[in-house]
Protein backbone atom coordinates (compact mmCIF):
# COMPACT_ATOMS: atom_id res chain seq x y z
CA UNK A 1 0.00 0.00 0.00
CA UNK A 2 1.44 3.49 -0.98
CA UNK A 3 2.27 6.10 2.14
CA UNK A 4 -0.20 8.73 1.91
CA UNK A 5 -0.17 11.49 4.79
CA UNK A 6 -3.91 13.31 5.18
CA UNK A 7 -4.71 15.42 7.47
CA UNK A 8 -6.45 14.71 10.91
CA UNK A 9 -9.93 15.14 12.00
CA UNK A 10 -9.72 18.09 14.66
CA UNK A 11 -13.35 17.98 15.24
CA UNK A 12 -14.26 17.92 19.04
CA UNK A 13 -16.84 15.33 19.60
CA UNK A 14 -19.01 15.66 22.33
CA UNK A 15 -20.95 12.06 22.56
CA UNK A 16 -20.13 9.84 25.50
CA UNK A 17 -17.30 7.15 24.03
CA UNK A 18 -18.34 3.48 24.06
CA UNK A 19 -17.08 0.17 23.41
CA UNK A 20 -13.43 -1.35 25.40
CA UNK A 21 -10.80 0.73 25.47
CA UNK A 22 -7.93 -0.43 23.67
CA UNK A 23 -5.12 -0.71 25.87
CA UNK A 24 -2.02 1.87 25.48
CA UNK A 25 1.84 0.27 25.86
CA UNK A 26 3.33 1.45 28.80
CA UNK A 27 6.32 2.90 26.20
CA UNK A 28 3.69 5.13 24.93
CA UNK A 29 4.40 8.98 24.65
CA UNK A 30 1.12 9.50 24.30
CA UNK A 31 -0.02 8.96 28.22
CA UNK A 32 -4.16 9.91 29.31
CA UNK A 33 -5.45 8.42 25.95
CA UNK A 34 -7.94 6.38 25.45
CA UNK A 35 -8.25 4.49 22.25
CA UNK A 36 -11.36 2.79 20.98
CA UNK A 37 -11.07 0.94 17.49
CA UNK A 38 -14.26 1.10 15.12
CA UNK A 39 -15.16 1.48 11.52
CA UNK A 40 -17.39 4.79 10.58
CA UNK A 41 -18.95 5.67 7.33
CA UNK A 42 -17.48 8.70 5.27
CA UNK A 43 -18.42 10.47 2.36
CA UNK A 44 -16.29 9.25 -0.44
CA UNK A 45 -15.53 12.93 -2.18
CA UNK A 46 -14.26 14.94 1.14
CA UNK A 47 -13.75 12.58 3.26
CA UNK A 48 -16.36 14.02 5.80
CA UNK A 49 -17.94 11.50 8.85
CA UNK A 50 -20.84 10.51 8.40
CA UNK A 51 -21.67 7.41 11.09
CA UNK A 52 -19.91 5.37 13.64
CA UNK A 53 -20.96 2.17 12.90
CA UNK A 54 -19.82 0.95 16.08
CA UNK A 55 -18.08 -2.43 15.44
CA UNK A 56 -15.08 -3.50 13.72
CA UNK A 57 -16.59 -5.81 11.51
CA UNK A 58 -19.18 -4.75 8.05
CA UNK A 59 -19.54 -5.55 4.64
CA UNK A 60 -17.02 -5.10 2.43
CA UNK A 61 -18.74 -2.32 0.74
CA UNK A 62 -20.94 0.40 2.18
CA UNK A 63 -24.78 0.39 1.05
CA UNK A 64 -24.86 4.26 0.85
CA UNK A 65 -24.18 5.90 -2.41
CA UNK A 66 -21.32 7.71 -2.23
CA UNK A 67 -19.51 7.00 0.93
CA UNK A 68 -17.05 3.83 2.01
CA UNK A 69 -16.61 2.33 5.41
CA UNK A 70 -12.90 2.77 6.95
CA UNK A 71 -10.72 1.58 10.05
CA UNK A 72 -10.74 4.28 12.48
CA UNK A 73 -9.49 4.46 15.89
CA UNK A 74 -11.27 7.57 18.11
CA UNK A 75 -9.15 8.89 20.57
CA UNK A 76 -10.00 11.03 23.86
CA UNK A 77 -7.55 12.73 26.06
CA UNK A 78 -9.04 11.92 29.29
CA UNK A 79 -5.52 13.90 30.77
CA UNK A 80 -5.65 17.16 32.92
CA UNK A 81 -2.91 18.28 30.35
CA UNK A 82 -3.15 18.72 26.57
CA UNK A 83 -1.68 15.94 24.63
CA UNK A 84 0.89 16.73 21.56
CA UNK A 85 0.63 14.21 18.73
CA UNK A 86 3.63 14.75 16.62
CA UNK A 87 3.84 11.70 14.38
CA UNK A 88 0.47 9.17 13.89
CA UNK A 89 0.14 6.31 11.61
CA UNK A 90 -1.00 3.08 10.99
CA UNK A 91 -0.11 -0.35 9.33
CA UNK A 92 -2.43 -2.18 7.79
CA UNK A 93 -1.01 -6.07 7.79
CA UNK A 94 2.56 -4.32 8.58
CA UNK A 95 2.61 -2.52 5.07
CA UNK A 96 3.40 1.27 4.42
CA UNK A 97 3.06 3.79 7.17
CA UNK A 98 -0.40 5.68 6.20
CA UNK A 99 -0.28 8.76 8.31
CA UNK A 100 -1.59 11.86 9.63
CA UNK A 101 -0.27 15.49 10.57
CA UNK A 102 0.76 16.99 13.83
CA UNK A 103 -2.34 17.47 16.26
CA UNK A 104 -2.96 18.56 19.73
CA UNK A 105 -5.80 17.55 22.10
CA UNK A 106 -6.74 19.63 25.27
CA UNK A 107 -8.13 17.61 28.15
CA UNK A 108 -11.34 16.36 27.19
CA UNK A 109 -11.25 16.56 23.45
CA UNK A 110 -11.82 13.70 21.30
CA UNK A 111 -10.21 13.38 17.51
CA UNK A 112 -11.06 10.38 14.95
CA UNK A 113 -8.18 8.94 12.82
CA UNK A 114 -9.40 6.84 9.95
CA UNK A 115 -8.00 5.85 6.32
CA UNK A 116 -8.52 7.66 3.68
CA UNK A 117 -11.22 5.94 0.57
CA UNK A 118 -7.84 5.69 -1.86
CA UNK A 119 -6.27 3.37 0.79
CA UNK A 120 -9.34 2.13 1.76
CA UNK A 121 -10.25 0.93 -2.09
CA UNK A 122 -7.15 -0.82 -2.46
CA UNK A 123 -8.57 -3.52 0.11
CA UNK A 124 -11.03 -6.65 -0.67
CA UNK A 125 -12.79 -8.64 1.63
CA UNK A 126 -10.79 -10.47 4.43
CA UNK A 127 -9.65 -9.87 7.76
CA UNK A 128 -7.28 -7.22 8.56
CA UNK A 129 -4.52 -6.30 11.31
CA UNK A 130 -4.41 -2.61 11.73
CA UNK A 131 -2.00 -1.50 14.05
CA UNK A 132 -1.79 1.94 15.45
CA UNK A 133 1.85 4.41 16.01
CA UNK A 134 1.67 7.40 18.39
CA UNK A 135 4.70 9.64 18.38
CA UNK A 136 6.77 6.67 18.10
CA UNK A 137 5.04 4.09 19.92
CA UNK A 138 2.49 1.44 19.10
CA UNK A 139 -0.33 2.23 21.21
CA UNK A 140 -3.03 -0.17 19.90
CA UNK A 141 -4.02 -3.32 17.06
CA UNK A 142 -7.18 -4.05 16.13
CA UNK A 143 -8.23 -6.66 13.73
CA UNK A 144 -11.01 -5.29 10.81
CA UNK A 145 -13.21 -7.36 9.34
CA UNK A 146 -14.67 -7.06 6.13
CA UNK A 147 -17.33 -9.35 4.93
CA UNK A 148 -17.23 -10.80 1.68
CA UNK A 149 -20.60 -9.38 -0.34
CA UNK A 150 -21.39 -12.74 -1.61
CA UNK A 151 -24.41 -10.94 -4.08
CA UNK A 152 -21.23 -9.11 -5.75
CA UNK A 153 -19.41 -12.77 -5.70
CA UNK A 154 -21.75 -14.97 -7.01
CA UNK A 155 -25.00 -15.16 -7.89
CA UNK A 156 -27.54 -16.19 -4.84
CA UNK A 157 -31.13 -17.95 -5.22
CA UNK A 158 -33.60 -16.50 -3.25
CA UNK A 159 -35.13 -17.34 -0.28
CA UNK A 160 -38.45 -18.62 -2.10
CA UNK A 161 -36.47 -21.46 -3.88
CA UNK A 162 -34.68 -21.94 -0.53
CA UNK A 163 -37.55 -22.32 1.35
CA UNK A 164 -39.44 -24.80 -0.05
CA UNK A 165 -36.78 -27.17 -1.61
CA UNK A 166 -36.35 -29.88 0.53
CA UNK A 167 -32.92 -32.22 -0.86
CA UNK A 168 -32.78 -35.31 -0.51
CA UNK A 169 -29.10 -35.30 -0.13
CA UNK A 170 -26.23 -33.46 1.28
CA UNK A 171 -24.99 -30.01 -0.18
CA UNK A 172 -21.42 -30.26 -1.84
CA UNK A 173 -18.29 -31.03 0.28
CA UNK A 174 -15.97 -29.20 -0.60
CA UNK A 175 -12.25 -29.31 0.62
CA UNK A 176 -9.11 -26.62 0.68
CA UNK A 177 -5.77 -27.81 0.67
CA UNK A 178 -3.24 -25.04 2.03
CA UNK A 179 0.18 -25.49 0.47
CA UNK A 180 2.84 -26.28 2.73
CA UNK A 181 5.85 -26.26 0.08
CA UNK A 182 8.69 -25.10 1.92
CA UNK A 183 7.79 -26.29 5.48
CA UNK A 184 9.42 -29.78 7.02
CA UNK A 185 6.74 -30.62 9.51
CA UNK A 186 4.39 -28.02 11.50
CA UNK A 187 4.22 -27.86 15.27
CA UNK A 188 1.58 -25.27 15.28
CA UNK A 189 -1.53 -24.43 12.41
CA UNK A 190 -3.70 -21.12 12.99
CA UNK A 191 -6.40 -19.65 10.25
CA UNK A 192 -8.68 -16.62 10.81
CA UNK A 193 -12.07 -17.59 9.61
CA UNK A 194 -15.68 -16.12 9.18
CA UNK A 195 -19.09 -18.24 7.97
CA UNK A 196 -21.29 -15.67 7.34
CA UNK A 197 -24.09 -18.67 6.05
CA UNK A 198 -23.84 -21.36 8.84
CA UNK A 199 -27.55 -23.31 8.65
CA UNK A 200 -28.01 -26.56 11.12
CA UNK A 201 -26.03 -29.10 10.08
CA UNK A 202 -23.18 -26.82 8.98
CA UNK A 203 -19.65 -28.17 10.02
CA UNK A 204 -16.86 -25.58 9.01
CA UNK A 205 -13.32 -27.84 9.84
CA UNK A 206 -10.33 -25.47 10.33
CA UNK A 207 -8.02 -28.40 10.23
CA UNK A 208 -8.06 -31.81 9.07
CA UNK A 209 -4.86 -33.24 9.40
CA UNK A 210 -2.22 -35.97 8.84
CA UNK A 211 0.40 -37.12 11.14
CA UNK A 212 4.28 -37.84 10.34
CA UNK A 213 4.59 -41.65 11.17
CA UNK A 214 8.14 -42.08 10.75
CA UNK A 215 8.92 -42.50 14.12
CA UNK A 216 6.22 -44.88 14.08
CA UNK A 217 7.80 -46.58 11.61
CA UNK A 218 10.65 -46.94 13.58
CA UNK A 219 9.41 -48.92 16.09
CA UNK A 220 6.86 -51.02 14.38
CA UNK A 221 6.76 -53.29 11.18
CA UNK A 222 3.33 -51.44 9.83
CA UNK A 223 1.38 -48.38 10.79
CA UNK A 224 -2.12 -48.15 9.59
CA UNK A 225 -3.59 -44.04 10.71
CA UNK A 226 -7.16 -45.05 8.62
CA UNK A 227 -6.18 -42.32 5.91
CA UNK A 228 -6.66 -39.36 7.78
CA UNK A 229 -4.93 -38.47 11.75
CA UNK A 230 -7.75 -36.46 12.51
CA UNK A 231 -9.70 -33.10 12.49
CA UNK A 232 -11.31 -30.10 14.55
CA UNK A 233 -13.40 -27.09 14.04
CA UNK A 234 -16.47 -25.80 14.43
CA UNK A 235 -20.49 -27.20 13.62
CA UNK A 236 -24.44 -26.18 14.28
CA UNK A 237 -26.18 -28.56 15.53
CA UNK A 238 -29.55 -30.22 14.28
CA UNK A 239 -30.93 -27.89 17.52
CA UNK A 240 -29.20 -25.16 16.67
CA UNK A 241 -26.37 -25.83 19.08
CA UNK A 242 -23.04 -24.18 18.36
CA UNK A 243 -19.98 -26.32 19.42
CA UNK A 244 -16.32 -26.98 18.63
CA UNK A 245 -15.13 -30.28 17.79
CA UNK A 246 -12.13 -32.42 17.83
CA UNK A 247 -11.73 -36.08 16.41
CA UNK A 248 -8.81 -38.28 16.21
CA UNK A 249 -8.53 -41.95 14.58
CA UNK A 250 -7.21 -44.53 15.95
CA UNK A 251 -3.86 -46.11 14.60
CA UNK A 252 -2.81 -49.52 14.49
CA UNK A 253 0.60 -50.71 14.60
CA UNK A 254 1.98 -54.57 14.22
CA UNK A 255 5.69 -55.27 14.91
CA UNK A 256 7.65 -58.31 13.47
CA UNK A 257 5.77 -60.52 14.95
CA UNK A 258 2.51 -59.50 13.90
CA UNK A 259 1.22 -58.21 17.50
CA UNK A 260 -1.01 -55.46 16.86
CA UNK A 261 -1.11 -52.06 19.12
CA UNK A 262 -3.64 -49.90 18.94
CA UNK A 263 -2.80 -46.21 20.04
CA UNK A 264 -6.15 -43.95 20.92
CA UNK A 265 -5.33 -40.51 21.97
CA UNK A 266 -7.23 -39.51 25.28
CA UNK A 267 -8.94 -36.66 25.98
CA UNK A 268 -7.06 -33.94 28.78
CA UNK A 269 -9.22 -31.12 28.32
CA UNK A 270 -12.55 -30.61 29.09
CA UNK A 271 -12.89 -33.23 31.81
CA UNK A 272 -16.70 -33.73 30.05
CA UNK A 273 -17.75 -32.55 26.74
CA UNK A 274 -21.14 -32.45 25.42
CA UNK A 275 -20.23 -35.60 23.23
CA UNK A 276 -16.59 -37.07 24.41
CA UNK A 277 -17.06 -40.75 23.26
CA UNK A 278 -15.83 -42.76 20.58
CA UNK A 279 -17.03 -43.68 17.10
CA UNK A 280 -16.77 -46.34 14.39
CA UNK A 281 -18.17 -44.55 11.67
CA UNK A 282 -15.77 -43.10 8.99
CA UNK A 283 -13.16 -45.31 10.89
CA UNK A 284 -12.49 -45.72 14.69
CA UNK A 285 -11.72 -43.52 16.69
CA UNK A 286 -12.27 -41.19 19.73
CA UNK A 287 -13.94 -37.18 19.42
CA UNK A 288 -14.59 -34.44 21.93
CA UNK A 289 -17.99 -31.41 21.13
CA UNK A 290 -17.66 -28.88 23.50
CA UNK A 291 -20.25 -25.75 23.45
CA UNK A 292 -18.53 -22.62 21.45
CA UNK A 293 -20.99 -19.99 20.07
CA UNK A 294 -19.53 -19.11 17.24
CA UNK A 295 -21.79 -16.67 15.40
CA UNK A 296 -22.39 -15.53 11.96
CA UNK A 297 -20.40 -13.19 10.07
CA UNK A 298 -18.07 -12.80 13.08
CA UNK A 299 -14.12 -13.05 12.31
CA UNK A 300 -12.52 -15.90 14.26
CA UNK A 301 -8.98 -17.36 15.16
CA UNK A 302 -8.04 -21.08 15.46
CA UNK A 303 -5.10 -22.13 16.82
CA UNK A 304 -4.12 -26.21 17.08
CA UNK A 305 -1.08 -25.82 19.15
CA UNK A 306 1.28 -28.82 19.94
CA UNK A 307 2.90 -29.11 23.35
CA UNK A 308 4.25 -31.80 26.20
CA UNK A 309 1.73 -33.79 28.04
CA UNK A 310 2.59 -34.60 32.11
CA UNK A 311 3.84 -38.14 30.49
CA UNK A 312 5.71 -37.15 27.96
CA UNK A 313 3.27 -37.40 25.20
CA UNK A 314 2.49 -35.26 22.00
CA UNK A 315 -1.05 -33.08 23.48
CA UNK A 316 -2.56 -31.52 20.46
CA UNK A 317 -4.68 -28.44 21.91
CA UNK A 318 -7.64 -26.50 20.10
CA UNK A 319 -8.11 -22.49 20.81
CA UNK A 320 -10.79 -20.01 19.62
CA UNK A 321 -9.97 -16.34 19.67
CA UNK A 322 -12.72 -13.50 18.74
CA UNK A 323 -10.94 -11.72 17.00
CA UNK A 324 -13.24 -8.22 17.40
CA UNK A 325 -12.60 -8.82 21.54
CA UNK A 326 -9.02 -10.62 21.46
CA UNK A 327 -10.28 -13.31 24.19
CA UNK A 328 -9.21 -16.49 23.87
CA UNK A 329 -10.92 -19.61 24.89
CA UNK A 330 -9.55 -23.48 24.97
CA UNK A 331 -11.51 -25.26 23.73
CA UNK A 332 -10.12 -29.18 23.85
CA UNK A 333 -6.63 -31.24 24.43
CA UNK A 334 -6.16 -34.84 23.29
CA UNK A 335 -2.71 -36.93 24.70
CA UNK A 336 -1.87 -38.58 21.29
CA UNK A 337 -0.82 -41.37 22.99
CA UNK A 338 2.82 -41.66 21.32
CA UNK A 339 5.81 -39.29 22.31
CA UNK A 340 7.07 -38.09 18.78
CA UNK A 341 4.58 -36.85 16.04
CA UNK A 342 3.91 -33.66 14.14
CA UNK A 343 1.53 -32.63 11.16
CA UNK A 344 3.01 -33.08 7.92
CA UNK A 345 -0.04 -31.63 5.93
CA UNK A 346 -3.74 -30.47 6.42
CA UNK A 347 -6.97 -29.38 4.50
CA UNK A 348 -10.12 -27.74 5.77
CA UNK A 349 -13.84 -28.25 4.60
CA UNK A 350 -17.29 -26.80 4.13
CA UNK A 351 -19.63 -29.73 5.19
CA UNK A 352 -23.53 -30.48 5.15
CA UNK A 353 -23.47 -33.50 7.99
CA UNK A 354 -27.05 -32.89 7.74
CA UNK A 355 -30.23 -33.21 4.64
CA UNK A 356 -32.67 -30.54 6.12
CA UNK A 357 -33.02 -27.94 3.67
CA UNK A 358 -31.20 -26.00 0.49
CA UNK A 359 -29.93 -23.22 2.74
CA UNK A 360 -26.67 -21.71 1.64
CA UNK A 361 -23.03 -22.31 3.88
CA UNK A 362 -20.29 -20.43 3.42
CA UNK A 363 -16.86 -20.68 4.88
CA UNK A 364 -13.94 -17.51 4.30
CA UNK A 365 -10.09 -18.53 5.57
CA UNK A 366 -7.94 -15.53 6.10
CA UNK A 367 -4.21 -15.52 7.48
CA UNK A 368 -3.00 -18.96 7.44
CA UNK A 369 -0.04 -19.74 9.21
CA UNK A 370 2.10 -22.86 9.87
CA UNK A 371 4.91 -22.74 12.88
CA UNK A 372 7.93 -24.98 10.94
CA UNK A 373 9.06 -27.21 13.48
CA UNK A 374 12.29 -27.12 12.11
CA UNK A 375 13.42 -22.85 11.83
CA UNK A 376 10.70 -22.65 14.87
CA UNK A 377 9.26 -19.59 12.90
CA UNK A 378 5.66 -18.65 11.47
CA UNK A 379 5.35 -19.15 8.04
CA UNK A 380 2.60 -17.82 5.96
CA UNK A 381 0.42 -19.91 3.65
CA UNK A 382 -0.51 -17.68 0.16
CA UNK A 383 -1.22 -20.85 -2.10
CA UNK A 384 -3.73 -23.29 -2.09
CA UNK A 385 -6.56 -25.47 -4.12
CA UNK A 386 -9.97 -26.82 -3.79
CA UNK A 387 -11.99 -29.32 -4.50
CA UNK A 388 -15.52 -30.97 -4.50
CA UNK A 389 -15.81 -34.65 -2.67
CA UNK A 390 -18.05 -36.87 -2.78
CA UNK A 391 -20.23 -36.00 -5.91
CA UNK A 392 -22.79 -34.60 -3.98
CA UNK A 393 -25.48 -32.95 -5.94
CA UNK A 394 -26.16 -29.05 -5.52
CA UNK A 395 -24.35 -26.00 -6.58
CA UNK A 396 -20.81 -24.85 -5.35
CA UNK A 397 -18.48 -21.70 -6.13
CA UNK A 398 -14.97 -21.33 -4.64
CA UNK A 399 -11.95 -19.14 -5.27
CA UNK A 400 -9.33 -16.36 -3.85
CA UNK A 401 -8.79 -12.58 -4.15
CA UNK A 402 -7.67 -10.10 -1.74
CA UNK A 403 -6.74 -11.96 1.56
CA UNK A 404 -8.99 -14.61 1.77
CA UNK A 405 -9.94 -18.22 0.31
CA UNK A 406 -13.91 -18.56 0.16
CA UNK A 407 -16.29 -21.21 -0.54
CA UNK A 408 -19.86 -21.00 -1.22
CA UNK A 409 -22.67 -24.02 -1.13
CA UNK A 410 -26.03 -24.78 -1.53
CA UNK A 411 -28.26 -27.98 -2.30
CA UNK A 412 -30.31 -26.54 -4.43
CA UNK A 413 -29.11 -27.71 -8.34
CA UNK A 414 -28.11 -25.70 -11.20
CA UNK A 415 -27.51 -22.14 -9.14
CA UNK A 416 -23.50 -21.84 -10.51
CA UNK A 417 -21.56 -22.91 -12.95
CA UNK A 418 -18.88 -25.61 -10.77
CA UNK A 419 -15.53 -24.58 -11.13
CA UNK A 420 -12.92 -27.32 -11.75
CA UNK A 421 -11.34 -29.47 -8.94
CA UNK A 422 -8.18 -28.91 -7.74
CA UNK A 423 -8.35 -25.52 -9.32
CA UNK A 424 -4.73 -23.63 -7.47
CA UNK A 425 -5.35 -20.06 -5.87
CA UNK A 426 -3.03 -17.07 -4.25
CA UNK A 427 -3.89 -14.78 -1.70
CA UNK A 428 -1.86 -11.38 -1.82
CA UNK A 429 -2.91 -9.76 0.99
CA UNK A 430 -1.62 -11.56 5.10
CA UNK A 431 -0.68 -10.59 8.81
CA UNK A 432 2.66 -11.12 8.91
CA UNK A 433 2.64 -11.23 12.64
CA UNK A 434 2.71 -13.94 14.93
CA UNK A 435 -0.86 -15.29 15.79
CA UNK A 436 -0.51 -15.08 19.65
Amino acid sequence: MKKIWTGVCLAILCCILTGFPARISAASTAGGLSIVPTICVFNTADESFRQDLGTTSVPFSSSQSGTYNSFCFRLRNDGNAACRISTSYVLINGGERLGWSEFSLEPGQSTLLHVFSQNMKKLGAGIYRVELYLNGSLVCAQYFSLIRNWANTVSLPDSSQTLSYRPSSRAPYIAYYPDFAGVDGVTAYSVDFIAEYQPKGTYLCTCNWWLNDSALKKKYASVDMQGASGYCGFQVLGDGTHVAIMSLWDIYCRDSSGNQTTIRGKLVYPDVGIGSSSFDNEGNGVHCLTPYDWKAGHPYRMLLQQERAGNGNVMLTMWACDLETMVWTRLISYDLGMTDAYIQSAACFLEDFLSQDGSLRSMELCNFRVLDRKTGRWKPILKGSFAQNYDYPGSYAFGADGGEFWCITTALQGIWKNPADHMRFQVSEYDPSNPF
